[in-house]
C-alpha cells in the first residue's frame, strides 16, 4: 500500500542524508546501505520510486534494491516494527500478535558488518558480476538464463580462494574452476554461506559453502514478511518472482518456521515422478499450506527453464496454487 510506504519514508527522512522529494512519489538521498560516495559528500544515488502501488528503493552506486520495509529495518528497526504493524492492520483488519512479529523480524544494523561485498571482494580474484564486461563468459551465461539483474552476485576465476571463507574447507576444494557466486545472507544482510555455480561442464556443477550455523535461505535480507511469499527450490528461480525465497534444494518445508501459512505458496520443481517431493507436497498440504501443482502441459523442470521457454511463470503459479482437498486432488492428477 503506497500511502503507508510514503508515510513511513517521510518519517524516516530526517535520518536520510540529503533527502529530497522530487515529486510524483520520487525521492532521492544518499544510500544508507553502502554510504554512497566517500570522495563526494554531495552525491546522492539512492532513489525511491513507485512500482505496483508500492515504493521501491534502489541505489545506483551499490546496486542494492529493496522494499520500504527492508529499508526501514536497515536504518531504524523500531520504526520498521511500527510500519509492519500498520501494514498488517491495513491488510487484515487487526494487529498481529506480538509473538508472530518477533518471530519474523530481526532488526538490522545500518551497515552490515559482514556483508557479501565486504567479505567476498576481500578475496583475490573475486569481482562483482555487474563489474565484468558484457562479453565475459559469466555475463553471457546469465543472459542465456534470461537473468539481467546481476546486482548482489559475484564471480571468481579460481574457486580454491573460497576455502578462505571457513577453516572447514581448507584443502577440500579442488580449485581451478571459475564460478558464479550466489551469496546467502541472514535477515540483517550478513554473509552466512554461498553457492558457486561452475561455468565449465566438466566441473562439479554446484559448490556449497556454509560459513555460519544459520540456515541457507536465499533472499532473506530483502524479504517482506507481511507480503505474499513464493518459496522455491533454486536461487535463479527466485529471481523471476516477487518477494521470493529459495532454499537451494527441495527442503522447502524448513521455511514453515518463518513464513505466514496464509500468505505463502510453496513451489517445487516440476517433477511429477519424484516420489520424495510428492511426499513433501502432501505433508505441506496436510499442515494447511498452499502449494503450486503444475499443469500437465508444462514440460519444463523449473521456473528458470519455464521463463526461458517464454512462459509467464507467476501467472501459471497463481492460477495453479491449491490448498486442502483441491490440492490433494491436483497432486493425484499431476503425479499419475
Amino acid at each position: 500500500m503506497k500511502y503507508i510506504d510514503v508515510k513511513y519514508l517521510r518519517l524516516l527522512s530526517p535520518q536520510l542524508n540529503l533527502f529530497t522529494d522530487k515529486g510524483n512519489d520520487l525521492f532521492n538521498f544518499r544510500c544508507p546501505i553502502c554510504g554512497d560516495s566517500e570522495r563526494d559528500q554531495t552525491r546522492a544515488r539512492g532513489y525511491v520510486f513507485p512500482a505496483d502501488n508500492r515504493l521501491i528503493f534502489k541505489c545506483h552506486n551499490c546496486g542494492d534494491s529493496r522494499g520500504i520495509g527492508n529499508l526501514l529495518r536497515s536504518v531504524d528497526p523500531r520504526l520498521a516494527d511500527e510500519y509492519r504493524m500498520e501494514m498488517f492492520e491495513a491488510k487484515f483488519g487487526n494487529k498481529p500478535q506480538k509473538k508472530s512479529v518477533e518471530k519474523l523480524i530481526t532488526p538490522a544494523p545500518l551497515f552490515q558488518a559482514n556483508s557479501p561485498s565486504k567479505v567476498l571482494l576481500a578475496l583475490d580474484g573475486v569481482k562483482r558480476l555487474s563489474d565484468l564486461p558484457n562479453d565475459h563468459k559469466a555475463c553471457q551465461y546469465m543472459r542465456s538464463r534470461k537473468i539481467d539483474d546481476l546486482s548482489g552476485l559475484f564471480y571468481c576465476d579460481d574457486d580454491n580462494v573460497l576455502e578462505k571463507l571457513s577453516t572447514a574447507y581448507i584443502g577440500r576444494i579442488r580449485g581451478g574452476v571459475s564460478r558464479i557466486l550466489i551469496p546467502f545472507t541472514d535477515r540483517t544482510g550478513n554473509l552466512v554461506g554461498l553457492t558457486g555455480r561452475a561455468l565449465s561442464p566438466d566441473a562439479l556443477r554446484y559448490l556449497h559453502i556454509k560459513i555460519t550455523e544459520d540456515p541457507l535461505i536465499y533472499g532473506l535480507d530483502k524479504w517482506e514478511s507481511t507480503e505474499y511469499t513464493y518459496v522455491v527450490e533454486g536461487q535463479f528461480d527466485s529471481m523471476f518472482l516477487p518477494n521470493a525465497l529459495a532454499v537451494g534444494g527441495s527442503d522447502l518445508a524448513k521455511m514453515t518456521e518463518i513464513v505466514d501459512k496464509h500468505n505463502t505458496v510453496f513451489v517445487f520443481d516440476n517433477e511429477p515422478r519424484n516420489r520424495e517431493n510428492i511426499k513433501k507436497l502432501r505433508k505441506l498440504v496436510s499442515e494447511g499450506y498452499s502449494v503450486c501443482v503444475w499443469p500437465s502441459q508444462i514440460e519444463q523442470k523449473d521456473v528458470n527453464d519455464m521463463v526461458m521457454a517464454g512462459i509467464d511463470v507467476k501467472k501459471i503459479i497463481d492460477l495453479n496454487t491449491e490448498r486442502g482437498l483441491s490440492a490433494e486432488l491436483a497432486i493425484n492428477d499431476w503425479s499419475r
